[in-house]
Order: structure tokens, then sequence, then C-alpha cells
């Protein structure tokens, strides 16, 4: 799922974790396949904070050559047991020791909200810019601005915390399918975006996944609210070109 910290029982939640594409998370998916055929190119991809390997496998199943990183060993521990290709390893925070202009794709799924500050922020999209070869797509999900603001199908935020959130400050959630209570960081898009372009990264799209009426489920806010954002993002040769 993301670079989740091991701070409560996290053996325990290792394995609670599933790789199903379930519930108001499934919108946190059913676009990435398109959206990757319309930028990408080349078939060497990363899956940055992989979890137990949800986007790796996801990312294997579009032929891609993955290597897979994330800073909780009980999550690659978890993602080792399902038989792969994919090189998943341990590492620690913002100390990956990555190729540098290595990767043609860079995923990573729902770790803004896992991060508290904008230093760090800062820190991992410079890791994430170094191992992108030039021109290189960098792909960012993460919770929408509305997110802690409504109610969904599988993610409850009613939790007094939320009421008033302000950029960058701590929320909390509940994945009702799944049992898990977890911290989730509020940051603004305004603000994503600024650090994005001080990165050395050229936006792309910022795409807005809504439920539909073929989906596989009865939505509950998620067709008329989107959740997540999705930002498509390009590897610039100078970061002062953009």
């Amino acid at each position: 799922m993301s670079m989740i910290g091991c701070n409560e029982s996290p053996k325990k939640r290792a394995a609670s974790y599933s790789n199903a594409m379930v519930g108001t998370g499934y919108l946190a998916y059913r676009d990435l396949a398109s959206l990757i055929t319309d930028h990408v190119s080349g078939k060497k991809a990363l899956d940055y904070g992989c979890g137990r390997g949800r986007s790796s496998f996801f990312l294997e199943s579009l032929h891609f050559d993955v290597s897979a990183i994330d800073i909780c060993p009980y999550m690659i521990e978890e993602a080792k047991k399902v038989q792969s290709s994919i090189d998943f390893r341990w590492v620690e925070p913002f100390k990956a020791a990555l190729t540098n202009d290595h990767f043609d794709l860079i995923l990573s799924q729902l770790t803004l909200v896992e991060i508290e500050t904008e230093k760090k922020i800062q820190a991992m999209l410079a890791e994430q810019y170094k191992a992108l070869k030039s021109n290189g797509i960098l792909i960012h999900t993460t919770a929408s601005e509305a997110l802690l603001k409504n109610q969904w199908l599988s993610i409850n935020t009613d939790y007094p915390q939320n009421s008033d959130i302000k950029n960058g400050c701590a929320g909390k959630i509940n994945l009702t399918n799944r049992g898990i209570e977890l911290t989730s960081y509020h940051w603004h898009k305004a603000c994503l975006r600024e650090h994005f372009k001080t990165a050395g990264f050229k936006i792309l799209a910022m795409h807005q996944p809504l439920g539909l009426l073929t989906d596989p489920y009865h939505w509950l806010n998620e067709d008329t609210i989107s959740p997540y954002y999705i930002f498509v993002l390009k590897k610039l040769s100078s970061k002062a070109s953009h």
C-alpha cells in the first residue's frame, strides 16, 4: 500500500493488509493502467512504498520489470511470501541508495498521506527524481482534500481532528473493511504542486477518479466527489526548465 511506518503492532498490521483492490481503494487503481499507457515509455518500474506488494503485482501484470521498496521490514516479509520475480527490498527512509537515472516509471501509491513534514516530502521527491531516467514518469496517488471531510464506502472519517483540518495536519481514518485505524496527513494540492515543480517535475495531469455505474460497487459519495488525486509527473532534464 505505502511506505507505512512500524510504530504500533507492526507485524500484526502488516499481516492484516490485503493486496485486493477493494472498496474506496478500488478508485486509487482503476484508471492507473490507462494513465501509464498514455504517458510511460520503457519497462523499468519502481514501486516506491510497496507495502505488501499490491502496486508491485499490479505493475508486474502490466509487464514491467519491477523493483519494490518499503521502510517496514514486516511488509517486505509479507510481500516476499508471494511467488514473483519482483525484487522486494527494505530500505531506511529516504536512504534507498537507488541507481541514478534508472527507472522509466516510479509509482508511489498513498505515500504522501504518511509523510508528516514538507521537508520529508522534499527529501522523497529528490530521491525519486534522481532514480528516474530523463523524461521518466512519477505517479503519486494521494488523498484528495475532500477525503477527510466526507464519508466513503470503506473509509470512516468521523473523528474530531478531521472537522477543521489544515494543510500538513494529521487526520485520522478507519479502513472499515479491514478494521484498521490510520493517521492520514492532509496536504493541499497547491502545496503538493509547488513541491513537485521545485523538485524538477512537470505536472502532466492531475486525475480525480470518480465512481462509475460500471464499477462493482454501490458508491456512497465516490460517484460525485473524488477521494483521491492521481498526479502524473515528468522528470525534466533541468529543474529550471519548467
